[in-house]
């Protein structure tokens, strides 16, 4: 790493940098305001200075600090002037200072001359964000994670690395890879942007796979000027307070996400039953807990947040369905293992060769009420083929002769219905719909979906009465938007 770091010191120092130009369009001087050699400390005799730009007018704006580990002269270089002057266009100030390889007291000291220069120099020092490239990022990226500095809202991280022990779950970073970069550099970022997915932390990863280290000033193209704009807007977002809030809100969610992403169960269940004690009414994370517990084989508990969570609306067949059937056979409990495999059988998500290759239905797959539902299944999929092969009134004619429970069940009726409507054959599924409404009248669900069939299928008359049906029958929140939907655009709202 000392190897690295100083090649990457030697190319940020070498004359070539120096030569080159910020390749973003510089902004109308009238627009901005600069102030160069503002002293702020003394070392060794040496009079450290920084210099700030900032939009012009007298508005108090947040604060961009161009981190620096002690290279000389650094914010005289055209590359740091033309970030200095892009970002005060877009409405921050930009301070870009002398430093010292004693990085973390330079940095303290600049912060403190900030502060006490606050109303000086318009500038809110509660709102900063830290900008570091290439090996400037050793400063920038731990000082940005460290959650003792809640001054900081957010890094823009360019082309370099750093250790850091700990990455902060609620402070947003707009980290960039050069794509054209060497293996030993590209390889421990990837090492670190794999760690901060993993650790579901809020960084957006920008990957510029044609960029130079430097692009910024070395490709000189509109890709790069994309990417610096999009940094700028970034650096404007992350400084409001709303959506600092937001984040700060959103930490604790995601930090206990990926615990439950890497496996740990146990911090797993201990946070999702926080969550569910005190939000009982939130689905995703009965789920989750769900998921945990089965994790941990108290299968009974997950069973039960499992089926809450699908009574809360959170009603994938992958997601939660399967998950509860696999609960209830760990569980030994076959009649919910039933009555779930039938829930999900019905989808086109979920097939017995799945369900018979899942270990956790072995012991619970020759019991008399799986082997009905898996002979009813069949059954279902062999009408299913009828209406893929376009033989729909064989189909139709034995769903309204047959007395499987499985198949006149309403939820296999309006499957089966979106299935052909799904395949352009609205007649033959406002048939099906027929069958449903006839034995299920009291249901807004299916008389919506008749009515939806009924609107593909040019009937429009029919689609407006049995929308006014399913509104009569005090339908649930979805299916009223969508029957009120449907009479609008009818013309009988």
């Amino acid at each position: 790493m000392r190897i690295l770091t100083a090649a990457l010191l030697t190319l940020a120092c070498s004359s070539s940098l120096l030569s080159q130009q910020f390749v973003y369009p510089r902004p109308d001087p009238s627009k901005i305001t600069v102030k160069h050699d503002i002293p702020y400390q003394k070392v060794d005799g040496r009079e450290l200075t920084f210099d700030i730009y900032r939009p012009a007018g007298s508005a108090v704006v947040p604060v961009v600090i161009t981190c620096n580990v002690g290279i000389n002269s650094m914010k005289g270089w055209p590359g740091y002037v033309g970030w200095g002057e892009a970002t005060a266009a877009a409405g921050l100030a930009s301070v870009h200072y002398d430093g010292t390889e004693d990085w973390n007291a330079t940095f303290a000291a600049l912060m403190k001359e900030l502060v006490a220069r606050a109303d000086e120099l318009k500038i809110d020092p509660s709102r900063v964000v830290l900008w570091g490239g290439s090996t400037n990022v050793r400063l920038a990226l731990p000082f940005a994670m460290d959650p003792a500095r809640d001054y900081i809202r957010g890094a823009v991280i360019y082309y370099g690395i750093a250790e850091v022990p700990e990455l902060h779950p609620g402070r947003p970073v707009f980290f960039v890879r050069a794509g054209l970069d060497r293996p030993q550099l590209n390889d421990p970022i990837d090492v670190l942007l794999a760690r901060a997915l993993r650790e579901n932390v809020p960084w957006t990863i920008e990957n510029y796979g044609g960029g130079l280290h430097g692009f910024d000033i070395f490709n000189d193209n509109d890709v790069s000027r994309e990417i610096i704009r999009r940094t700028l807007d970034f650096m404007n977002a992350v400084t409001t307070d709303k959506l600092a809030l937001a984040y700060t809100a959103s930490a604790s969610d995601a930090k206990l996400a990926a615990a439950f992403a890497r496996g740990e169960w146990a911090l797993a269940v201990e946070g999702y039953t926080a969550k569910v004690k005190s939000n009982p009414r939130d689905g995703e994370s009965h789920l989750r807990l769900g998921e945990a517990l089965y994790q941990t084989g108290r299968y009974d508990e997950a069973l039960t947040h499992m089926e809450a969570a699908w009574e809360m609306g959170r009603r994938g067949p992958r997601d939660t369905g399967l998950p509860a059937a696999r609960a209830a056979a760990r569980a030994g409990n076959i009649e919910r293992t039933a009555h779930w495999l039938g829930v999900v059988l019905r989808t086109p998500f979920v097939t017995e060769e799945q369900v018979r290759a899942d270990e956790a239905f072995g012991a619970v797959l020759e019991s008399e009420a799986v082997r009905t539902l898996l002979a009813a299944v069949a059954e279902q999929n062999e009408l299913v083929a009828l209406l893929a092969e376009g033989k729909s009134a064989v189909a139709i004619q034995r769903l309204r002769q047959t007395s499987n429970p499985h198949l006149i069940s309403e939820a296999t009726l309006i499957t089966l219905g979106y299935r052909t409507l799904g395949t352009g054959r609205a007649a033959d599924a406002v048939s099906i719909f027929l069958i449903a409404v006839e034995r299920y009248p009291r249901s807004a669900n299916a008389w919506d979906s008749l009515s939806e069939a009924e609107e593909a299928a040019g009937r429009d008359a029919k689609a407006v009465e049995s929308a006014r049906r399913a509104l009569a029958l005090d339908p649930p929140e979805n299916v009223r938007v969508a029957a009120k939907g449907r009479l609008e655009r009818l013309g009988r709202p």
